[in-house]
């Protein structure tokens, strides 16, 4: 009798081949692998299988079964094919994933634009320009504030020779001036570059000397922080945006009309480096249609709309703060900026959102397992009007999931838990899934887990070794990408 198991399918299973002639062995006769929740058992022409009940549904069994009916079709249709290259799907399961899962393209008729996002943010500021956009602590923008200061900054960067393309460094505190500037800058045309100032020297350096800012936003706490990167042929313009002078400048040539500049789909509109987990970081350079591609679909996908109170909690050198504040930012929301001392504890933090009254919130996975955990314990509540958690960036404990739906049976609460996946290089996410579990008690690996859908207007498949469409596999994913490839 031979047994192997399959670590890499994603499926808690393992095969034994018996010797010839042998006979199927009965439950009470079958002894358990290690770590295995499912047995499938050889005998000749025949085959069964042993399982766990308590945790293997009876549906995910019988997808197995079909799985393995392809497998096996396949091997007899074509014997020299490599067993890794195999069909694991059917037709009509190939038809679901390949196609059905992947109609992710709307119309203008559903309102969709090729236009930037911030002509897309103009045009909500001209529907509702006594809306409140932004929100810090006690400060407050509207739309139609925001619009015109961000205008007013925009035209300085003009006058100051920013170019379709350039790139300019936001090295600022989150603010509301924060969030003026990364309108300012996709206005005049230019790409930013966004620079935490709450990370290592070093890092920030890194992405300064290489990305070459024509023009520096920032602050007079930072100013000249990076002057000694200085060379013969490159020294950024800096612009102190916490100085009154600069916008008494503004006002005073009357600079709040929306600039009118020859930006193209294909224009980058952010630079954005990656944490370098696998390596050096590296700049992923997004374009304007990529970007405005994904905050449509963010809007559709959440359902943002003016209604709404969205939380910024990312840093702005995190790609998911642009999934926080352009899906809000042409819905008519209101965007609610982080403060400080509002992640000092779990109850902080769900004391804030109560106040703030607010209704999404799309936090790094790590900190909502922490938040579950909390709210586990039964001490603390998820705040009523929270209607929508977004989570990703790593991936999801099914057993937080679990706790997570524990807690709105018990609460009655309706919060809605999305998962989403992507790289950088896809324009923030690609994926998305609402998670609910369909049996009490999920395993510890992620098949127990809805598998994730396309998220934008773009395809997303899984792929196995060879590049073949899998039925399980890790994800990958392609759609609306830049037509280049990564800064180095």
């Amino acid at each position: 009798m031979r047994t192997r198991g399959l670590p890499d399918a994603g499926l808690p299973l393992a095969i034994t081949w018996l010797e010839p002639g042998a006979d199927l062995p009965e439950v009470g006769d079958l002894s358990w692998p290690t770590q295995r929740q499912v047995h499938l058992i050889i005998g000749g022409d025949r085959a069964c299988w042993h399982y766990d009940s308590a945790q293997i549904s009876p549906a995910a069994l019988h997808r197995w079964q079909q799985q393995l009916n392809c497998l096996i079709a396949g091997i007899l249709a074509e014997p020299e094919r490599p067993l890794g290259l195999q069909p694991l799907m059917s037709a009509a399961e190939r038809q679901q994933v390949l196609v059905d899962w992947n109609q992710t393209r709307w119309s203008q008729a559903e309102g969709w634009s090729d236009r930037p996002i911030h002509q897309l943010f103009e045009a909500q500021a001209e529907r509702t320009p006594h809306r409140t956009a932004l929100q810090y602590a006690h400060q407050r923008l509207t739309y139609g504030d925001l619009n015109r200061r961000a205008n007013q900054l925009a035209h300085l960067l003009i006058q100051a020779g920013l170019e379709p393309g350039d790139r300019v460094g936001i090295h600022l505190e989150r603010s509301l001036n924060l969030v003026v500037a990364l309108l300012a800058v996709l206005k005049a045309g230019g790409a930013y570059l966004p620079l935490d100032p709450t990370y290592p020297q070093e890092r920030l350096a890194l992405m300064v000397e290489e990305a070459r800012p024509r023009v520096l936003l920032t602050q007079s706490l930072f100013q000249r922080r990076f002057q000694s990167l200085a060379t013969p042929d490159w020294a950024p313009q800096e612009l102190c945006l916490d100085r009154p002078q600069l916008w008494k400048n503004a006002a005073a040539h009357n600079l709040h009309l929306n600039p009118n500049r020859p930006i193209q789909s294909q224009h980058l509109a952010y630079m954005i480096y990656t944490s370098g987990s696998t390596g050096r970081p590296k700049g992923v350079m997004i374009e304007h249609s990529c970007l405005s591609n994904f905050a449509q679909a963010a809007r559709q996908n959440y359902g943002i709309g003016e209604q709404d109170r969205v939380l910024q909690f990312a840093s702005i050198s995190f790609d998911a703060a642009a999934e926080e504040i352009y899906p809000c930012l042409i819905s008519g929301g209101s965007l609610v900026l982080r403060t400080p001392d509002m992640i000092s504890s779990i109850p902080q933090f769900l004391d804030h959102c109560q106040a703030l009254g607010l209704t999404v919130l799309d936090l790094p996975t790590a900190y909502w397992h922490l938040l579950v955990a909390e709210l586990d314990s039964g001490t603390v509540q998820l705040p009523p009007t929270v209607r929508l958690v977004i989570i990703g960036g790593e991936a999801v404990n099914p057993r937080r999931v679990l706790q997570w739906q524990q807690m709105l049976w018990r609460t009655g609460c309706r919060a809605q838990l999305l998962n989403t996946y992507g790289p950088t290089e896809a324009t923030v996410v690609a994926t998305a899934q609402r998670l609910l579990l369909p049996q009490a008690e999920p395993p510890d690996d992620l098949a127990a887990l809805p598998q994730s859908r396309s998220s934008t207007a773009a395809q997303c498949h899984r792929l196995c070794v060879g590049c073949a469409p899998a039925a399980s596999a890790s994800g990958h994913g392609w759609g609306t990408l830049p037509r280049r490839g990564g800064h180095r």
